[in-house]
């Protein structure tokens, strides 16, 4: 039944209830303990001791949701298999950025949002090529995604752009955000919003045939109720493990000194998005790059067009200042990662040395901030004042 056969066996079908066992469980009672370890949540002084248990139970998740999102691929097509994996995924980010805004993790909530574009454009789109290079020696897809994901993703910067560099070429105060600084972030959430309503139009509707790359002669192994229901239960446990590793970042940022932008750039969005991430390289290595760059592009636009708007609209419904002035940095960045994804992903061709040049900028961009000596100011002001977290890096180096 090609390569969907192994839904069928018993071994991938025990993922899913192992999964659920593992993750619904609190921290307190860990399925999966290192022996002489202390009981997680039992040394409050030290959050950083806590167990990956929450983290370890995404893999096999992540292996789940590869099997269910090609089999949707082969149902409906590698364009509507992508969107939906990346729909599901977005939603758990969308919930856990609602959720920190009302705790008041502004600064948390701008990075993760930042980080997860960042991650989806160079660490997902890099390990898809570097593995999928590795097993073949060219890998070819299409073009015209890569053109309106880029087009889309321009956009938000944009619209990113414009309240965070008003701010440094007027010195327009925005902490706290000023009534222009406020007004201007949520004009620039609603055009990009209705903007990405009108590509899904396009995609989906008027010029569907367009991202049309020809039909599998696979059969798809899950009925359409059956896939969609495991999809969405596998998303629910991914956003309590994610909720769980979210909680613990303020501590984690007390106790280890490492300032919570880099934990919200960084570890955060690979943590809470393992799943997403697992699922574009499984299919890559599978030779399916437009599935995989359905995942990865699909993602990063979704997020950078819809969740980033939506969710300062929600802050505003909320009564909370959340806008889009973010750190001149991590925008300078954002950009950068925009225009080198762009140009990789222009030829339609990808092999194992664009992927690791991908990777490599994100390393570079991780070493950044984790070696930023005060963190940088958010759009609800102030600052963490962490000192850099440097000796790894320098043991490294």
């Amino acid at each position: 039944m090609g390569s969907l056969g192994a839904l069928e066996q018993p071994p991938t079908l025990n993922l899913l209830p192992r999964c659920c066992n593992a993750a619904c469980q609190e921290p307190r009672s860990p399925p999966i303990s290192p022996p002489n370890s202390p009981p997680a949540h039992t040394t409050p002084h030290h959050p950083s001791t806590c167990r990956p248990q929450n983290f370890l139970a995404l893999i096999p998740l992540a292996l789940f949701l590869g099997e269910v999102t090609e089999d949707l691929a082969v149902r409906f097509g590698d364009t509507i298999g992508g969107l939906l994996n990346a729909t599901f995924g977005n939603v758990v980010e969308l919930f856990l950025s609602i959720a920190a805004l009302h705790k008041g993790l502004y600064e948390v909530v701008a990075a993760s949002l930042l980080g997860s574009i960042l991650s989806n454009l160079l660490l997902v789109l890099g390990t898809c090529f570097l593995f999928g290079g590795m097993k073949y020696k060219e890998q070819r897809f299409s073009t015209l995604a890569n053109k309106m994901a880029s087009s889309l993703l321009f956009l938000a910067c944009i619209g990113i752009m414009i309240p965070s560099t008003a701010r440094v070429f007027r010195a327009v105060p925005s902490h706290p955000p000023t009534a222009p600084v406020t007004l201007c972030a949520r004009l620039s959430s609603h055009l990009p919003a209705r903007s990405y309503l009108c590509y899904l139009f396009f995609q989906l509707g008027t010029h569907h045939d367009l991202f049309a790359v020809g039909a599998s002669a696979s059969v798809p192994a899950l009925s359409l109720a059956g896939a969609m229901a495991c999809l969405t239960l596998i998303t629910v446990i991914v956003a309590a493990c994610s909720d769980f590793l979210t909680g613990a970042i303020v501590e984690v940022s007390a106790v280890s000194g490492i300032n919570q932008a880099f934990l919200g750039l960084i570890v955060l969005p690979i943590a809470g998005n393992v799943a997403e991430h697992v699922t574009a390289v499984f299919v890559a290595v599978r030779n399916k790059m437009d599935l995989s760059i359905a995942v990865a592009l699909g993602s990063s636009t979704q997020v950078a067009i819809f969740i980033v708007p939506v969710t300062v609209l929600v802050g505003w419904a909320i009564g909370e200042k959340f806008t889009l002035d973010f750190d001149t940095f991590a925008v300078l960045m954002l950009t950068v990662a925009v225009i080198l994804a762009y140009f990789v992903c222009s030829d339609g061709a990808s092999n194992w040395l664009l992927g690791l040049q991908l990777v490599a900028t994100y390393c570079l961009i991780g070493a950044v901030f984790l070696l930023e000596r005060e963190p940088a100011p958010t759009p609800s002001g102030g600052d963490s004042g962490k000192q850099p977290y440097a000796p790894l890096l320098q043991g490294l180096l």
